[in-house]
């Protein structure tokens, strides 16, 4: 055998066992999706245990703690490492934890800026949010995007003021969702078909209203 057909070899090997360690590890952190996607977090929490923390830790293992930690900011420096070094599923679901966080600050411009993102990159389905789809009926049902005004705890508050913008002849619909194990009732208006016409659309409800949105695409 030649050096240059023993160097290949070598090589060779060592992809191999690159490759199996890096598919075990990705079967690994499926689990931990699964957990996250099915909102069984006392279960994910357990299941982080096994795993070295720190800033050594794996890009997934970050974001996973990171939905555990107290201190809102710390969180939010996780999320934002991990927005910035990861790819994928993995850098979506940061992004909409950035989005969260940014939004709960009335930090909108932040917020929408994640918001486009996820919502150019198809992400929704994977940011661990569960919602229920609002009906569409007739012609709406070609209508991408929705404007979220208002999330409650109790569904007679978004009745409430689902109600009012009905007088001024602003339909809305309740959507409930599931957000981190919590539910709430949601009250969206009827968007436009493009992300830029829908976000003029909200800020005029909000100059109009004063109310606060967010920007959905079921």
């Amino acid at each position: 055998m030649s050096f240059a057909q023993f160097r290949n070899l070598i090589i060779g090997f060592y992809v191999l066992v690159f490759c199996s360690g890096l598919a075990v590890a990705q079967d690994t952190y499926q689990s931990l999706y699964n957990l996250y996607e099915q909102q069984q977090f006392e279960r994910l929490k357990i299941e982080l245990k096994k795993y070295s923390t720190g800033t050594s830790a794996p890009l997934e293992i970050r974001f996973f703690n990171a939905l555990f930690e107290q201190d809102a900011e710390l969180a939010k420096q996780e999320y934002q490492y991990v927005f910035d070094h990861a790819r994928g599923r993995l850098k979506s679901l940061a992004a909409d934890k950035l989005r969260e966080y940014y939004y709960a600050l009335g930090y909108y411009v932040n917020a929408d800026k994640y918001h486009k993102f996820i919502v150019e990159n198809k992400a929704d389905d994977n940011s661990g949010v569960t919602q229920n789809k609002p009906e569409l009926r007739g012609e709406n049902k070609n209508i991408p995007y929705f404007i979220q005004v208002g999330a409650f705890g109790l569904k007679d508050n978004a009745r409430e003021l689902s109600q009012m913008l009905a007088t001024q002849d602003l339909p809305a619909r309740i959507v409930e969702r599931t957000v981190n194990g919590k539910t709430l009732f949601c009250v969206w208006v009827e968007g436009k078909n493009s992300f830029e016409s829908t976000l003029q659309y909200a800020d005029k409800i909000k100059s109009k209203y004063d109310l606060e949105y967010r920007i959905i695409k079921p």
